[in-house]
Parts: structure tokens; sequence; C-alpha cells
């Protein structure tokens, strides 16, 4: 029966995911919903100014919220709706302004509560969106059953050289350990590897990695 769901689990996955449904579905909702009139002034930022850990920070300032229905209609909120609400906070007119002595301000702020579902996909296309480009960011889908059920998880993959050096999203900053020889596929698994540390019994079903035009309207 185990075996028998994988398999559909997996059908799933490349039907919803693998064949780039989710990320059309997600640029369509964008344009129609989520992208202009105010938010449009901060786009996609150019910002070489801010590191990993600053990033971080920005992220850790934005509070949690679950999409509803369990997450069935789940898609990528478009970077600019946060980047807005951020910017406003820190009294900016465009993300590619923040300077690290910003960062430090939010960092003393209260939490920032969007009023609206935020989750792992929109921490993690957030965090693509602001990272420099030095770390050629893309954001990484990856799907797993446990028992009789299938989730998954989005993170921003960090790159240097070419390689995956790391992720961050909701669950914060983690560095791969194997340096320059790390694909995509080995952060899939590192994720599946946090999931058995906190002692869970997770089973890859598949991952994908975007490109962040590909899950954002607008986003050259």
């Amino acid at each position: 029966m185990k075996k028998f769901l994988h398999w559909i689990y997996r059908l799933w996955f490349i039907t919803l995911v693998q064949s780039g449904f989710y990320g059309w579905i997600s640029r369509v909702k964008q344009a129609l919903f989520e992208f202009g009139g105010e938010w449009e002034v901060s786009g996609r930022p150019v910002n070489n100014h801010l590191y990993l850990a600053d990033v971080d920070t920005i992220m850790s300032k934005i509070e949690y919220h679950k999409d509803p229905l369990g997450g069935s209609l789940d898609t990528f909120k478009h970077p600019c709706v946060a980047q807005g609400h951020i910017l406003k906070k820190l009294g900016l007119q465009g993300f590619a302004h923040v300077r690290r002595e910003d960062v430090a301000r939010l960092k003393e702020m209260n939490t920032l509560d969007l009023h609206q579902s935020f989750d792992c996909d929109d921490f993690a296309i957030l965090a693509a969106s602001i990272l420099p480009w030095r770390y050629s960011a893309s954001v990484l889908t990856v799907m797993w059953r446990e028992k009789y059920k299938c989730t998954g998880h989005n993170i921003c993959l960090f790159r240097q050289h070419g390689s995956v050096q790391g992720h961050l999203g909701n669950w914060g900053i983690h560095e791969l350990p194997g340096g320059k020889l790390n694909t995509t596929r080995d952060a899939a698994q590192h994720v599946i590897t946090l999931l058995r540390r906190a002692g869970r019994n997770p089973i890859l079903v598949g991952y994908k990695d975007w490109k962040p035009s590909q899950v954002c309207h607008k986003w050259d």
C-alpha cells in the first residue's frame, strides 16, 4: 500500500511541480492579484550590499502564516508584497537602497505581520529576490512522504562558484557539508536529513529547482 501511494504521490509531483504548472499558476495569480499598484515600485532589486545573515534577519522579522485549506491552494506570492511592507517599516523607497544598517534597525523592531498567509514558498522566493546576484539564488521545492501523508517544503538555494553552498528560508540558514561538490539533489537530501534529525521518517518523493523567473511575474 505504501509503495502504491508513493508512486501516486510521485505522479502528482511530476504533474503539478516537475511540469512547471505550480510556477505557471503562481505567475498568473501574481499578475491578477498581487503585482502592481503600491508594490510595483519595489520590483526586483539590484542590491549587492547585503549578506546571508542580513537576509536571514529580514525574514526572521516576518510572521509565518500557513496557507488556508492545508496549503491545497498554495502558490508563490510575489516577493514585492513582502518587500513593500518592509520598506514601509524602514521608511525607504526601494529595496535596492536597503543597507546593513537598515537591517540592524529592522532587527530591533517588532515582528512584521503581513495579515495574510505567508509560508515556506513565500519566504524562499523573498530570500531569492533580495540576495545579491553573486549568490545565484534559486528556489528548491522538495516533496516527501511520511507513512500515508505527502507534504513538501520550499527553500532558497545560494551558490558560490557554481556549487550549492547551502539554503535559507523560514528554517533559517543551513550550509551544506560537501563544499564545492554540492548539487541540488544534495540540498534536497539535506532537507530530508534535517527532518530525520527532528525525529521524523520522511522518504523523498521528488524535488525541483526553480529559476526565480519561473515562479515570479515580471521578475526581470
